[in-house]
């Protein structure tokens, strides 16, 4: 989706302006700080798990493979936050191996990750959100300029 239509032009968009976006439940027990640290961590997990599905084109459920599942998980039973985490941690692996994933991307997807696991992410400390902006949304931000603008800009 992107926020507005390229100028004088009907069907075509301007790609400096996508928005993505996504909800997360802001429920919070206050007096919690080990529910704040997982609800941050899960935003995390998805916001890592977002441009891998964008730079896939396919939701992480269609690239889970058995080896990405608990152990002895029934047929019933639906894969966890850790699952997502498997999967997503497997996925650039593969990628940069064979060549097929951007810096930005990389960057991107691999520091969400990494943050997912940190039992201190925690998005009202400001210095972990600078550190998010540098090295999640910015790696995203220069490579969308060098693709939009070209590489003297």
């Amino acid at each position: 989706m992107f926020l507005k239509s390229k100028p004088g032009t009907i069907s075509e968009v301007d790609i400096t302006h996508p928005i993505l976006m996504q909800q997360f439940n802001s429920k919070i027990t206050k007096g919690s700080p080990s529910e704040a640290s997982f609800s941050t961590r899960k935003a995390l997990l998805a916001l890592g798990i977002l441009p891998l599905e964008i730079h896939s084109t396919q939701p992480i459920e269609n690239m889970r493979k058995p080896e990405d599942l608990p152990p002895n998980l029934p047929a019933e039973a639906t894969p966890d936050h850790d699952s997502d985490h498997r999967t997503a941690i497997r996925w650039p692996f593969e990628q940069v191996s064979q060549g097929n994933i951007t810096r930005g991307f990389c960057s991107a997807i691999t520091n969400c990750l990494q943050a997912y696991i940190n039992p201190q992410a925690d998005f009202a400390n400001a210095e972990f959100c600078r550190t998010i902006e540098e090295t999640v949304l910015r790696p995203l931000e220069e490579e969308r300029k060098f693709l939009v603008d070209g590489p003297n800009a």
